[in-house]
């Protein structure tokens, strides 16, 4: 799957960016993707050309968009299909919008061959050619699971045809309805984290319009190690991710999406919770976007109540404790800060992990005549030991501060 456009965007958070390896009809903007009109394989040709005061018709049922034309070139010709929408020799003569309904075109050539009629809800067009040339007609469908079926004795679908089309059963849909439209979050959401996304219409601000699609997935791995070898025309649904019910696309709320601090994951919007055990450490966010666009809006951090706070953050209020100095108070606080600075460097010194200060490495001996635990280790090493000791030091200057208040 090729890298989709790109546009620049001058607010940028590193933790809501898309990825750019998204398919060929999505731009992405920063934390914003968008679906556009690009490439969608869905171009198919009648066989037989249309000669003079002959008419064809064409039903198209189902939801989505499609453009018919007229070409003057033998499509049994046209070696490359895709680059058919940038020919000078291709006219659009109309574009069927179908949503959950039945609409025919009829398309005849005139007695002198030099029109071309269309006829579409009672609404008529015409179209002027050479009346030498033949004439072919050709439809692009553009996205959704819009079925098209020639209502005319004598015509049949050429067998070159976009890759995304089949044209089985006398019908011709596409294969992936919405394709090329897929994109994903650059980096995974971890564990007590949501991520929080507002989905609205291409061309305005708000609930999208009937013709849309939104489909949501999950991936455990990096979506760039399956994207970038994808089939060129996939949808979500030919990809190794861990799909979700369809999510409705008019919500006028965001669409959460957390992953609990016990590994699972929950879709949250207006119209319920969706919820999945996944008992993973992070997820990917993937869609597939039809005439929509995607704003991640903000990261979340889940509230935990076990989550213990950084030192830094520890206030120690003493209760039960007798008038004394501010200056007394002013230097044990001064004192505690240099403790504090010195156990960070203490942290920091110590940033690799070092199996002699796991637990299961510590040893207990415990005194029954001193009645007091002694701890040793297993060969912790120099680092090891100096660090002992500074702590070992820090302990001791925390004892002296406690004596003297």
């Amino acid at each position: 799957m090729a890298e989709g456009p790109r546009e620049s965007s001058e607010e940028l958070d590193s933790e809501c960016l898309f990825s750019p390896t998204c398919g060929k009809n999505i731009c992405i903007d920063g934390c914003t993707a968008k679906w556009i009109k690009n490439d969608s394989g869905g171009r198919f040709f009648i066989d037989k050309s249309l000669s003079s005061d002959e008419e064809i018709i064409l039903t198209f049922s189902g939801k989505g968009h499609a453009e018919v034309g007229i070409i003057s070139i033998d499509p049994i010709t046209i070696t490359d299909v895709s680059h058919v929408g940038n020919i000078k020799e291709l006219t659009v003569i109309q574009t069927a919008r179908i949503y959950k309904q039945i609409g025919t075109t009829k398309i005849k050539r005139s007695k002198e061959g030099d029109r071309i009629i269309t006829e579409a809800e009672n609404r008529n067009s015409k179209s002027k050619v050479d009346k030498e040339q033949s004439i072919w007609i050709t439809v692009n469908i553009l996205f959704g699971d819009l079925k098209v079926k020639i209502g005319s004795k004598g015509f049949k679908f050429s067998p070159n045809k976009g890759e995304n089309i089949s044209t089985k059963d006398e019908c011709a849909n596409l294969i992936n309805p919405y394709p090329c439209a897929v994109c994903y979050v650059l980096n995974p959401i971890q564990r007590g984290k949501t991520l929080a996304f507002q989905v609205h219409d291409i061309n305005k601000v708000g609930p999208a319009s009937k013709n849309c699609s939104f489909k949501l997935a999950i991936s455990k791995s990096n979506p760039e190690e399956f994207m970038s070898s994808a089939d060129k025309y996939c949808d979500i649904t030919s990809l190794p991710v861990i799909h979700f019910e369809k999510i409705p696309t008019k919500c006028k709320n965001e669409i959460c999406v957390e992953l609990t601090t016990d590994g699972t994951v929950k879709i949250k919007h207006e119209k319920g919770t969706i919820t999945k055990d996944a008992g993973i450490e992070q997820v990917y966010c993937v869609f597939e976007l039809g005439r929509l666009q995607l704003r991640c809006a903000r990261k979340e951090r889940q509230n935990n109540e076990n989550t213990v706070p950084p030192i830094s953050r520890i206030i120690y209020t003493p209760t039960n404790q007798p008038d004394v100095p501010d200056s007394v108070y002013t230097k044990s606080k001064r004192e505690l800060d240099e403790i504090r600075q010195d156990a960070e460097e203490i942290s920091i010194y110590s940033d690799d992990y070092n199996p002699a200060f796991e637990s299961r490495n510590i040893e207990i001996e415990t005194s029954d005549t001193e009645n007091e635990s002694r701890f040793t280790t297993t060969e912790p090493g120099e680092d090891n030991y100096f660090i002992h000791d500074n702590m070992e030091g820090v302990s001791t200057r925390l004892v002296l501060v406690e004596r003297k208040n």
